[in-house]
Formats: C-alpha cells, structure tokens, sequence
C-alpha cells in the first residue's frame, strides 16, 4: 500500500457532517479540488471555516460523510481502521498549532515518538530522530526539555517530530498560530526548505493572509465552501 513517495490528493464532492445534540454542523460543503505531488499549498479561511476538518480527512484521522478523498489512486473511505492507522504512521506527518510536545521528554525523545510502534532497534530510532533533528537546525538542544526552549524552538522540534518518518505529506494545523509574525514566517520558510529537499507535499491551514501569501498556492475555504483556489 502506497509504494510510491510522492502521492496525489483528490477531493471529489466532499462534505463532512457533524451531530452536536440535535444540531447538524455542515464542516465541508460538497468541495472537489486536487492537491498535486510535492505541492506546497496553504488552506486560507476564518476560524470555523473547515480548515482543520479538511486537514484530519486527507490525514485519516476522519472520514467524509459523502464524497471521496482519493490518494495515490486509493479512496480512504475504503480502508478498514488498520490499513487507516498504517497510512497515517507511514505517509503523514503532523504538526500542530500547540506545539503537543511531552513536556517531561526531551527533545529526542520527543521526535522519536512516532517511531515508538515500529519494529526497529533503540539505537536506529535514535539515529534517524537525531537526522531528523538535525535538519531543523536543533542539534544543540538535543536534551533540552521543551520548557527550556523558546516558542519557535518548539514549534521545530514539532516539526522534526513529524518528519522522522519520511512522511509524504506534512499536514501543519495553524503552525504559527501561538508565534510572533517574524518567527512564523521563519517556520513558513523552514517548512517550505524541507518540503522541496524532501519532495513531499506539505499542506498548512492559516487564518492569516500573510502566511497564506508565502505558499505556492492558496486554497480558500468559507463556511465549509472553497471560495476560490489562488495560484
């Protein structure tokens, strides 16, 4: 399952519907677009918009509830929750606005965590958490708690947390949502190195404009509607 690095995305009449007591909340309306191989793309939109539900369907954290999401040639509404949990471990990697790092855990530890439930020795876990590290330019904090580092540190440490698996799509919730506008770009720009060293396709979910200008292209979604696609 999903032998090649590189891997399409295709959403085909998505909608999403979520129940809350008696209320129906429609987070994605009938939405058709594709993401391409090594695409660097931003999904721009207001809180509410359906940004993070976009991100958690092409994740496999969620299913649609019409509609299909189509990668590599393969709809993730047809596999089972193992061959879903597979795909997440083995093709995606992370990051979150939070930064959701192991504050008893140090740096290593913390991007070795993926990698907890693959059958590797210790020693080979270490050694790829430590390239991984090493490519967001931390090698120095390797001991470091993530209390000790600044907030962009963390949000690279997040970062290599979830390129350790070699992922072939980097998913980034508001990445630079709890950083000052300086740091964020930077963050931006770092994603953007690795997503054209590594040839992956990295998508991020912005509310702000700014970010979202820094991407190759720009996906606009609005009450669960993509409003436009910005080249």
């Amino acid at each position: 399952m999903f032998e090649e690095k590189n891997m399409g995305i295709e959403f085909k009449e998505v909608s999403k519907i979520y129940h809350k007591g008696l209320t129906k909340i429609e987070a994605l309306k009938n939405i058709s677009f594709v993401i391409n191989d090594g695409e660097f793309l931003s999904i721009n939109g207001v809180s509410g918009s359906g940004k993070s539900t976009l991100l958690s369907l092409v994740g496999g954290l969620d299913l649609p509830t019409s509609g299909k999401i189509i990668v590599n040639g393969l709809n993730l509404s047809d596999f089972n929750p193992y061959e879903l949990a597979e795909y997440r471990r083995r093709k995606v990697g992370f990051i979150f606005q939070s930064f959701s790092l192991v504050s008893t855990l140090n740096i290593l530890e913390n991007v070795m965590l993926p990698l907890v439930p693959i059958k590797m020795s210790a020693k080979k876990k270490e050694e790829r958490a430590i390239i991984s590290i090493k490519e967001v330019n931390l090698e120095g904090r390797i001991k470091h708690l993530p209390g000790e580092l600044s907030g962009g540190e963390q949000q690279r440490v997040a970062i290599a947390r979830a390129l350790v698996n070699n992922p072939s799509i980097i998913l980034a919730d508001e990445p630079t949502g709890n950083l000052d506008t300086k740091t964020g770009g930077n963050i931006i720009l770092l994603l953007r190195k690795l997503n054209y060293e590594k040839n992956c396709t990295a998508i991020i979910a912005t509310h702000d404009p700014k970010i979202a200008d820094l991407t190759e292209r720009r996906i606009v979604l609005e009450d669960g509607k993509l409003l436009r696609r910005l080249i």
